[in-house]
């Protein structure tokens, strides 16, 4: 307090005093007032370091993770056992083979085998398997056209010194000694005739194929064919896997006179035994004999199997490999009697697994076969048609199916790697005017999912060789499209043992999950397999700003190797516009023409055995695809796993119908935001019927469901939906293909249509969804939950 009684003293007057105070105070209020503000400006900073400390202790943790991660990198990449193999830049010299054959009759004696009819001097894995075809003008109509099937494989040279093979095909009697390259002992050599097989078979060592090759001596790789396949055929042409009418429950025709009479008379008594149980068997033996004891034409017998559960085949007749194309064909179960009489031998039969499609049994046991028959299961039918139609289809339907199978077979036969699987290139761009896209997230979304690690491709081409011999089984009979060239990916590979991952020797590529709850979880990608990255790929039309959104959202996305945008605007590039800048690569690829089926291009700027197909309005969170990739994906690689799921249906009316309405049971994910492997986008390039392609292109409509039929057809497993999320909306979206008024009418008519096309409905229910192991469970404070929302 002031005191305003001063008395002047020596020191100065009052008034100078009193200012002398004035100014003191002052002062020490400003003093006061700045270390207020100081005090003031310390909390802040004060919170503001508190608030910084969890921050900094989590990029701390990232930080120490990524140095975790990078030294596991390190040490894969020191492991001699990691090194890439590559072929031998040149073929590698073998030993010439001088077995040979003195005279026609030890060749006649003699059971061919691999080595008797390929000198492997000529056929180095390195060398690619070169094809020769020799070209002959005076063929039938049936010959021309394999003829001009093999001179159009990628295989095929007209370097007559480097070939592997060599391809004659004839209608006539030909001296086949006087062929150019026939040589003394005629090896590697494939004859396939239309006429008698009689005069090439002293034509030996050489792989015969033919439609019967009698009753001498069949070589390891000779082949009994049907080969009078027209060029094209039309799915209408192959009976649907469900009969309009079932009439016989067996049936079998032939000529008079061309059985011996007891075969007649237990053939008699089969017929009687249906009779008498009101299966009705078909058995005509005096019927009007075309050829080989085929009765009438094609059309009146397919007009008779598609109406048979069964067919009757004996293999020592010479009709039995059109019998047998005809059975798969029309519709009907072959069931094939063998006597012991001919040695014989199925088509390809060392990789194609015929006991899937048909009934092989003695013609001892022919007085029990009614009994034998009637014990069979619908579901094993129905696959048995379905499993028929298949081989059909991908090996032995026409001249170009033909001619792939018989050369994947020889290259399969002498361990020879295929040329690399194709891949589609395309017109690209990588953003340069970029933004930084925003990499924090909201508080309810910013639980740590896992390290961004650097970008990482799946090992390509690692299974050159086991592919035709430790997997050749499960690729002829379930994934044919992958036998015709070497695979860049296999969807059937097995998990590693659990324990592997402890092994210091054996667990290159291996990141192990500690023990504990979710906070290990999250530091790891865990599971049997070795580490893995996925591809994002997005389709986009004349939607640039909500792209960006969804672009932005990637960003420091863990496991994400690249984000490929499908650019379907022809008339105008992205290089102008601004982009977000990620963590990964974005790289927009320009197709040809806007096509919806441009969404699963076998892209060579995918390198991942994983890819996410994404819309450009989807609104997905990270943990949502981290989960989806990371706990359930990788577990099941040959399935479609994503979020909307669908299911089809039928009324009243019998009539298929596409349902989106929520239901029980789905058996469709939307490809709008799923998980596939990339085998799939060049199975669907490849197989997919171009019927199909062109109706999605014309009703721009129906990829999705195009890609369900296909994995589920080669599968015969469900797809897999994970999270609760039913429908994936976006608000900010102007116009989307689903509010069209035609979308659902159009959705109807693509499952009538594929069902026609595939011959039968591969869609399978299930009543399963995927969410994470402690998802909705009570755990101890000191513990979390794997996922925080999943």
């Amino acid at each position: 307090m002031i005191d305003y009684c001063l008395k002047p003293n020596k020191w100065g007057v009052f008034k100078e005093r009193l200012k002398e105070q004035n100014r003191i105070f002052d002062s020490i209020r400003a003093e006061h007032l700045e270390l207020i503000q100081k005090l003031e400006e310390s909390t802040a900073q004060l919170e503001e370091l508190q608030r910084k400390i969890p921050l900094k202790k989590e990029e701390i943790d990232r930080l120490e993770s990524k140095i975790e991660e990078l030294k596991l990198v390190q040490r894969d990449l020191k492991d001699r056992r990691s090194v890439k193999l590559q072929l031998p830049l040149s073929p590698v010299e073998l030993t010439p083979s001088n077995r040979s054959f003195s005279n026609t009759d030890e060749i006649r004696s003699s059971s061919l085998t691999l080595e008797d009819v390929f000198d492997y001097s000529k056929c180095s894995i390195s060398s690619r398997f070169s094809v020769y075809v020799y070209e002959l003008s005076n063929l039938n109509d049936h010959g021309k056209a394999l003829q001009s099937r093999f001179m159009e494989s990628p295989y095929r040279t007209s370097n007559s010194s480097t070939a592997c093979l060599y391809i004659y095909i004839t209608n006539e009697v030909v001296e086949v000694e006087n062929l150019d390259y026939f040589g003394k002992s005629g090896k590697n050599h494939i004859i396939i005739t239309y006429g008698d097989v009689k005069h090439v078979q002293d034509s030996r060592p050489a792989v015969l194929v033919a439609q019967h090759l009698g009753k001498g001596q069949v070589g390891e790789l000779d082949q009994e064919l049907f080969l009078k396949t027209d060029d094209l055929v039309d799915f209408n042409d192959i009976e649907g896997l469900l009969p309009e009418k079932i009439t016989y429950f067996l049936s079998y025709q032939i000529g008079e006179d061309s059985l011996s009479s007891d075969l007649q008379n237990q053939l008699k008594n089969l017929a009687a035994s249906g009779k008498a149980s009101m299966d009705d068997i078909l058995i005509d033996l005096i019927c009007t004999s075309t050829e080989n004891g085929l009765c009438g034409d094609a059309s009146s017998r397919r007009s008779i199997q598609k109406q048979s559960t069964f067919t009757l085949l004996f293999y020592d007749q010479p009709s039995f490999s059109t019998r047998l194309f005809e059975c798969l064909n029309f519709g009907s179960v072959p069931v094939i009697i063998k006597s012991g009489r001919r040695k014989y031998r199925l088509p390809f039969d060392d990789y194609i697994d015929w006991r899937l499609v048909l009934f092989t049994v003695s013609e001892a046991r022919l007085p029990e076969l009614h009994f034998i028959l009637r014990s069979f299961e619908l579901e094993d039918i129905l696959e048995m048609k379905r499993k028929g139609r298949f081989y059909l289809e991908n090996y032995l339907v026409n001249s170009k199916v033909l001619a792939s199978t018989i050369l994947t077979y020889i290259r399969h036969k002498l361990l020879i790697p295929g040329r690399e699987a194709t891949t589609m290139s395309l017109e690209k761009f990588e953003p340069t005017n970029t933004y930084s896209a925003p990499s924090v997230r909201p508080v309810y979304d910013d639980e740590f999912l896992g390290p961004v690690e650097p970008e990482y491709n799946s090992v390509a081409y690692n299974h050159n060789f086991t592919a035709i011999t430790m997997y050749s089984s499960a690729l002829w009979n379930y994934y044919p499209s992958q036998i015709h060239s070497a695979p860049e990916f296999i969807t059937v590979t097995p998990p590693l043992p659990s324990e592997i991952e402890f092994n210091e020797h054996l667990n290159t590529g291996m990141r192990p999950i500690a023990p504990g709850s979710g906070l290990t979880y999250s530091q790891s990608l865990g599971g049997n397999r070795k580490r893995e990255q996925f591809t994002a790929v997005i389709q986009t039309y004349n939607r640039d700003s909500v792209l960006n959104v969804t672009l932005a959202d990637l960003n420091r996305l863990p496991y994400l190797n690249k984000v490929i945008v499908v650019w379907n605007n022809i008339d105008r590039s992205p290089e102008s516009l601004i982009w977000p800048k990620l963590h990964c690569p974005i790289v927009f690829v320009k197709p040809k023409q806007n096509s919806l089926n441009n969404r699963f291009m076998p892209l060579d700027e995918i390198k991942t055995e994983a890819v996410l197909m994404l819309d450009d309005d989807i609104e997905l969170k990270q943990h949502e695809i981290i989960f989806a990739f990371k706990s359930v994906w990788r577990e099941n690689r040959d399935r479609l796993v994503g979020f909307p799921a669908r299911y089809h249906c039928r009324y009243d009316d019998q009539q298929l119908y596409y349902n989106s309405n929520h239901t029980c049971q789905y058996s469709l994910i939307l490809t709008g935001a799923a998980f596939i492997h990339k085998e799939y986008l060049r199975m669907y390039d490849e197989t997919m019927p171009e019927l199909i392609k062109d109706k999605i292109d014309e009703w721009m409509n129906c990829e999705d469901l195009a890609m369900n039929f296909l994995i589920a057809h080669l599968t015969r497993k469900p797809p897999i939906k994970v999270t609760n999320k039913w429908t994936l909306r976006c608000p900010t979206c102007e116009d989307s293909l689903f509010k069209h008024e035609n979308h659902y009418n159009r959705r109807h008519d693509c499952l009538r249509l594929f069902t026609k096309v595939f011959g039968y409905n591969p869609l399978l229910f299930t009543q399963f969804r995927a969410d994470s192991v402690l998802f909705k469970t009570r755990v101890p404070a000191e513990h979390s939950k794997c996922f925080r929302y999943v």
